[in-house]
């Protein structure tokens, strides 16, 4: 499995994450850059064609990263605080890039999210639900 780790700034926890994932088989790449919409995008273009299986993006709050992953097509980009929130946003949402807040952050709560988001499937979920909608709003 392939992993891109998209960043804006400098943080222990970033290598921390790419160690964390080579322990448990998953080669990651980062994408450092200091324009976060530009990470961001970039980041998010590669899951949505494939070249990665996965992403996960970490800034201060988030927030912008995950509002610029969402603006390509095929990503769902889900900021997750906790283990249960990483959890619902895989298997309920089927999203395919974790941002992680960097601000309010340590290295044993983020594991914890991690760990929660590599173990939890895709599930049939509600987001089948909500595009189903979005065609009918859409005309198709």
């Amino acid at each position: 499995m392939k992993y891109i780790i998209g960043v804006d700034q400098e943080s222990c926890l970033v290598r921390k994450l790419c160690d964390y994932l080579e322990n448990h088989s998953i080669t990651a790449e980062v994408m450092k850059e200091n324009n976060w919409a530009s990470v961001a995008l970039k980041v998010a273009y590669k899951v949505s064609t494939q070249e990665y299986h996965e992403a996960v993006l970490m800034c201060s709050s988030g927030t912008g990263m995950s509002i610029a992953a969402n603006k390509v097509k095929g990503c769902r980009a889900a900021l997750c605080t906790s283990p249960l929130m990483s959890q619902y946003a895989k298997f309920y949402n089927h999203a395919n890039i974790l941002v992680i807040p960097l601000e309010e952050m340590n290295e044993e709560r983020m594991f914890k999210i991690v760990e929660s988001w590599l173990e939890t499937p895709y599930g049939n979920g509600e987001v089948g639900i909500a595009i189903d909608v979005l065609q009918m709003f859409e005309g198709k």
